[in-house]
């Protein structure tokens, strides 16, 4: 998979997601950090939300891609009728302070990952 790299500028009660198709045994990587705002010391420390969730396209159990079977596409099937995403990693807040955060995850079988970097709780 190639590295993608960019700035995201998440302007206050936003959020920015990118989304990404992943194979069992993928494993992803990110690295960010919170830039300190302007009014930091009077308004309380920048920070931001994030968090990670994952739409599975097959349980592991058989099917790991299209082109194992063409019963990938009717397990797909049964699955987006009962859309289950699973928190990978639960919303917490990331303050300017910590400084670069670098994490990654293994994905166990296929699906779509979501990385969320949320603002929508600044007022500022």
């Amino acid at each position: 998979m190639s590295r993608k790299q960019g700035i995201a500028d998440i302007p206050r009660r936003d959020v920015f997601e990118y989304s990404l198709d992943v194979l069992p045994g993928q494993k992803v990587e990110w690295e960010f950090h919170v830039l300190e705002g302007l009014i930091d010391g009077q308004a309380g420390e920048s920070d931001i939300s994030f968090s990670a969730r994952a739409f599975w396209t097959s349980d592991g159990a058989g099917f790991q891609s299209p082109q194992d079977s063409e019963g990938f596409n009717k397990e797909l099937v049964r699955r987006l009728e009962r859309v289950n995403i699973e928190n990978i990693m639960p919303a917490k807040a990331v303050k300017a302070s910590r400084g670069t955060v670098k994490e990654s995850y293994v994905a166990p079988r296929p699906g779509v990952l979501w990385l969320r970097w949320s603002n929508t709780h600044s007022r500022l």
